[in-house]
């Protein structure tokens, strides 16, 4: 850009040295469209080139965008790994307490099954001791039975029947 300055700079001393002169006004008048037109050449270009940096410096602003916009979506894909770490933590603890009920269960279960187990050995004990008297009064009732038997046939003996 400084060059462009110092050659427009340069193209004016020179333009406006003849002017100091009247007689050749003409050729200043020519020499000045010349240095009109230079002038015009070299705002085309610089605004051109105004033009490519502007659009340079928007890539640039795009590509800091998509820079950024990168960054954040690797910052929420991190985010997403740890939420997905939380969700397995979460779903182990989940078994964990699914086996831990499930062995609570079966305890309780187990429990119950040696009360009714122990119930169960009462009432067989129970019915072992009835059946034992019940056994024992059969005999007895048995002997009694024999023992009158014996009385009436000897009775029977006796009286000669």
């Amino acid at each position: 850009m400084v060059r462009w300055a110092q050659v427009v700079a340069g193209a004016l001393r020179a333009l406006l040295e003849p002017a100091k002169n009247p007689v050749a006004g003409t050729r200043f008048l020519t020499d000045l469209a010349a240095a009109r037109k230079k002038v015009e050449a070299v705002e085309q270009q610089l605004a051109q080139q105004v033009t490519q940096l502007r659009t340079r410096a928007a890539a640039m602003v795009e590509d800091e965008s998509r820079q950024a916009i990168l960054r954040e979506a690797e910052a929420l894909g991190e985010q997403m790994e740890a939420l997905h770490r939380e969700q397995e933590r979460i779903r182990v603890a989940e078994q964990r307490l699914d086996v831990l009920s499930v062995c609570r269960s079966a305890s309780e279960m187990q429990a119950r099954a040696g009360e009714v187990i122990g119930g169960v050995t009462e009432v067989t004990a129970e019915l072992h001791r009835v059946l034992e008297q019940a056994e024992e009064n059969t005999d007895r009732i048995q002997a009694r039975a024999a023992a009158i038997q014996d009385l009436v046939r000897r009775a029977s003996a006796r009286a000669g029947l």
